[in-house]
This record gives structure tokens, C-alpha cells and sequence, in this order.
């Protein structure tokens, strides 16, 4: 920082502020005189004018003694790069004077998207956020901000953004995750913006206004399944059922590949899919694993790349965690040592060089529980679902909820409540239990 001091006038500047202006000084033939701070100012005040009018891109010209130029056209608080109405003033330098005044307050006020954008780089620059939520959000913003992005930040009220939950709600025909995925971004937005002071208004105060009603999620559920009997599409249900589990396991039990593997343990055991692929032989002490590692996929925010990688912590604060395995398939270890031994648990062929084997990815173990539900003729569900399906297997046994909730690294057993148990019992098994009841024999 530079401080200059002269006739009791005292200004700071950076480096790059003095030479800039003086860089600009030269080329427009200005006289500045390095050591007088109000010199400086003067040359940056002028350049930052020229700044504006070189942004405007209409000629300036005179008639019958007046000054005109045309006023550029904005949609939906942005430039459209042509002109709208006509302007006049009764001097150029009034013209001039409009048109660095338009333009200033173009560049000091952003759009919801300029604002977004800065502020989900900012959050992963300073690692508050991962590179798959920086991905996430990205993803988020272009689905429901599509038009309302293009906003100028200083013209949107609350009645604006009110609007604009209410209307992505119905539009979208939200379930309460989306729902809550969009009023995430909307906060991380509005917050920023308030903190800038280019809004004076509470987020909070905003999604509290746009609650949906009462039972207006399910009227949401209800509605999606309707469309998709219409369009011939078979709900999926949230879990496996037992004897689809018994046949899978079957089937990986007969045919016991890498990745065929890889889908028992992790039905096992309840662990994500990432977690699986990032196993090594030294997180198995001969009855249990040891979770602490995870593969993430994500978008090099430089490069535009696909990056995949595996990330030496856990998914989330409760995810590092020791998980027994069931005696059953303790043979899974013995099996895979049949298979080139590495480092990594599961290995396979590298499909880029055929000498040589690495590690296998989260999508190859994906597409390998989609080969196995299709040869043991049964709807394909996620690999996730397959985590839920242990996860209400061991309620369905009555095992404690705290160690439910541990072993799935959940933060908290309302996690498993809400979200990962269902009943899966057939027809068949419903009547046992009720049958079981002595109030109802």
C-alpha cells in the first residue's frame, strides 16, 4: 500500500491502482502527478469514467443542437446487447454523465447468478464446502434459477423471492428434500447479498412466508405416482424385499467377481458405495472394517474435468466407524486373494491398460448390481437402496437403534427413522405377524 500525503490531503493506494492510472494516463494524454494524492484521484475518477463509456456501444452524435445516443436494453436485469429508446440530452457531457451513471449501477449491482457464483467459489476456496457440494450446488442453481438468476439483486423484493419459491414448488412439483436443496441456495444467496448490502430484507423471514401448505408434499407424491402409472413407469419401491436379497446374494455367491463381491460386502455391512470402492486390505482386521475413507467424483472447477478421487476422510462427521462383519461372508476375503492383491481391497483389469490392475471405481460396481438384477429377473434399484435395505434389516431384528444409527454413520437415529427404514415384509409375513398378536387370536 502507497500513502501520499500533500497540502494536508492524505489517500492510500496499492501498487496496482498507481499503475494502472498511470498506465491509463499516458494513453489518453493525461497530465498525473505521482507524488500529489489528488492528482491520483482525479486520473482514476477519469478512468474509471472511460471504463463505463467504453461500454457503451451505440454512437454518440448531435442534432439540432442536441445530444442523443441510444439507451442499451435490459431483460430480466441483464445487458441484451441491443438498444432500446432513445435518449437526449441538451449536452454531451449530460450524456456522458447519464451514461457512466447507467452503467455504475449495472456494476454495482449484480445479478442473482454473479452473486451465487462468487459465493459458491468463495465457500470452496476456503474449503466451507467440498468439491461434490460445490458441484451439487452448481447443478441446483441452473435447474431452478434458470430465469430468476438473470435478476439484477437490488430491484428483487421478499414478495419476489416469496414468489419464486411458491411458484418453483408448484412448477417442480417438489418433494421436501428438493424442496429443502432449493431453499439452501436461495439462503447462501440472500444471506450474501444482505451482507452486502445490496438487500435489506431477511432470507429467514422469506422461507418462512413461502411454507408450503400442510399435506402438500404428499398431494406431490401422490401426483408423481399418477403420472408415472400414466407414462407406463412402475414406482420403485424404497428397498429390497427379502427374497430379492436372498436371490441376489444367490447370485453373487455363485458367481463371486471383484465387483459381485464388492455388492455382497456392502450389503453386508451397509456401506455407501464410495466407501466400499476406497477399501484397502489394511482396514480389515480379520472380522471387521475400518471406515475412513471415501471415492468423490467432481468437476474440476478450473479445468471443466471429471476428477475422481479417494478422499482421506469420511463422508460425514459420523462416518468414520468400525463395522462387523457378519461370519457368513468372512469368506469374501479368502475369495478375492484368488484375484491380483494390491493395496485396495477390490481390484480388477484396468480397462486402459490390460497389463496392469487398479482399483475398482464406484461406477463399474454400480453397473454390476444393474447386471445382477437384471440376470436374477428383479427391478434395478441404486446401490443406495441396498444400504437402506440393511439398514431396516437390522430394525426388522430388533437390534438397538444407537448402534443402527453408529453403524451407518448417521449422526443421528432420526436419520435412519425418517429417511432408511421401511416395512418389507410380504403379504405373507404381515399375517404371521398379526397372527403373532394375542389381542388379536
Amino acid at each position: 500500500m502507497l500513502q501520499l500525503s500533500n497540502d494536508g490531503m492524505n489517500a492510500t493506494f496499492t501498487a496496482g491502482q498507481l499503475a494502472e492510472a498511470i498506465a491509463f494516463s499516458k494513453s489518453y494524454g493525461i497530465i498525473v502527478d505521482v507524488t500529489n494524492p489528488e492528482s491520483i484521484l482525479r486520473a482514476i475518477d477519469q478512468m474509471n469514467r472511460q471504463k463505463y463509456l467504453d461500454m457503451h456501444k451505440w454512437d454518440i452524435f448531435t442534432s439540432g443542437g442536441k445530444w442523443y445516443t441510444y439507451k442499451p436494453e435490459i431483460v430480466g436485469g441483464k445487458l441484451t446487447g441491443k438498444h432500446g429508446t432513445k435518449i437526449c440530452r441538451s449536452t454531451r457531457q449530460g450524456l456522458e454523465d447519464y451514461l457512466v451513471s447507467f452503467y455504475s449501477n449495472l456494476d454495482d449491482n449484480p445479478t442473482v447468478a454473479d452473486i451465487f457464483n462468487a459465493s459458491n467459489r468463495e465457500r470452496l476456496d476456503n474449503a466451507y464446502i467440498s468439491n461434490q457440494t460445490f458441484d451439487r450446488n452448481n447443478s441446483l442453481f441452473k435447474q431452478h434459477f434458470a430465469e430468476f438468476g438473470m435478476r439484477r439483486i437490488k430491484s428483487i423484493t421478499e414478495d419476489d423471492v416469496v414468489s419464486f419459491l411458491k411458484r418453483r414448488f408448484v412448477d417442480g412439483m417438489l418433494s421436501d428434500k428438493a424442496y429443502g436443496n432449493l431453499r439452501t441456495i436461495v439462503r447462501q444467496v440472500f444471506r450474501e447479498a444482505r451482507e452486502q448490502k445490496y438487500i435489506s430484507f431477511s432470507v429467514e423471514d422469506v422461507i418462512s412466508r413461502a411454507q408450503p401448505p400442510k399435506g402438500a408434499f404428499r398431494q406431490h407424491k401422490a401426483a408423481a405416482r399418477e403420472a408415472m402409472k400414466k407414462d407406463g413407469i412402475k414406482p420403485q419401491l424404497p428397498v429390497y424385499t427379502s427374497e430379492e436379497i436372498r436371490v441376489l446374494k444367490a447370485f453373487w455367491t455363485d458367481h463371486p467377481t471383484p465387483h459381485n463381491l464388492a455388492l455382497l460386502l456392502m450389503f453386508s455391512t451397509g456401506t455407501r458405495i464410495g466407501e466400499i470402492a476406497a477399501l484397502k486390505w489394511e482396514d480389515f482386521d480379520g472380522q471387521c472394517i475400518h471406515i475412513s475413507k471415501t471415492e468423490v467424483e467432481y468437476t474440476d472447477p478450473d479445468t471443466g474435468r471429471s476428477v475422481v478421487v479417494v478422499k482421506e476422510i469420511p463422508k460425514t462427521d459420523a462416518g468414520e466407524r468400525i463395522i462387523a462383519v457378519p461370519s457368513s461372508v468372512l469368506w469374501i476375503f479368502d475369495s478375492l486373494r484368488r484375484y491380483p492383491v494390491g493395496e485396495w481391497l477390490f481390484m480388477s483389469v484396468d480397462p486402459h491398460r490390460k497389463e496392469k490392475f487398479s482399483r475398482i471405481r464406484e461406477k463399474p460396481i454400480r453397473n454390476a448390481l444393474v447386471k445382477s438384477c437384471k440376470a436374477v429377473g428383479i427391478e434395478y434399484r441404486s446401490p443406495h437402496k441396498l444400504r437402506k435395505t440393511y439398514s431396516t434389516a437390522l430394525k426388522d431384528s430388533n437390534v438397538d437403534d444407537k448402534y443402527i444409527s453408529d453403524v451407518m454413520g448417521h449422526v443421528d437415529v432420526s436419520i435412519d427413522k425418517d429417511s432408511y427404514w421401511y416395512n418389507r415384509r410380504s403379504g405373507e409375513q404381515k399375517v404371521a405377524v398379526v397372527d403373532a398378536v394375542p389381542d388379536l387370536q
